[in-house]
């Protein structure tokens, strides 16, 4: 929408690689410290903050304005939160079935993704659809698909952002493994 090439647009994207691992490797030195439910809830929070700001896009906003903060912040969050999550997966948990566990981790966050993914694609869609619908596509007003697909995406990041502060509020409230509940050999995360 901007005009960005493909490459351009992978570039535009590398913010989140860049804040998850900062953030990773900031939260494997944390852990140990302050245990995984500060770090779940700030990470849900920033992650949450991220999504926020970038449903503040427009069809012309300067990526500096807002998709780079946004993204920042996005993978700050994610990059806090893998690293507590992987430890707690394995709070109570034998040395012998810590493969077992992980794995069902593994498997839980990629139904999770695949449901959350259906989710906010089906709240995109139906934004899409509705805007397309209250402003169709005419010659004079050639640029209406566009500000229908800004519609969608921004209508997403809303959801994903109320969505992230629900898990953030449920790790404050439902997590009580502290630092010295984790397993000795905790798992590293280093991004």
């Amino acid at each position: 929408m901007l005009g960005y090439t493909p490459v351009s647009a992978g570039f535009a994207s590398l913010p989140v690689t860049g804040g998850v691992l900062v953030a990773a490797g900031t939260a494997s030195q944390l852990v140990p410290r302050v245990g995984p439910k500060p770090l779940m809830v700030a990470g849900g929070v920033f992650a949450a903050a991220g999504l926020f700001t970038l449903s503040f896009l427009g069809l012309d906003t300067p990526f500096w304005q807002v998709a780079l903060p946004g993204q920042v912040l996005l993978g700050l969050g994610l990059g806090f939160t893998f690293v507590p999550l992987s430890n707690l997966a394995l709070v109570g948990v034998g040395e012998h079935d810590a493969g077992a566990a992980s794995a069902v981790l593994q498997a839980v966050q990629q139904v999770g993704a695949s449901i959350g993914t259906a989710l906010l694609a089906t709240f995109s869609v139906t934004a899409i659809t509705n805007s397309l619908s209250e402003r169709p596509p005419t010659p004079e007003d050639p640029t209406a698909p566009l500000v229908a697909q800004v519609e969608g995406y921004t209508t997403a990041f809303t959801w994903g952002a109320a969505l992230l502060l629900v898990a953030a509020i449920s790790s404050a409230v439902l997590i009580k493994a502290g630092k010295d509940d984790l397993p000795a050999e905790m798992a590293v995360h280093a991004g």
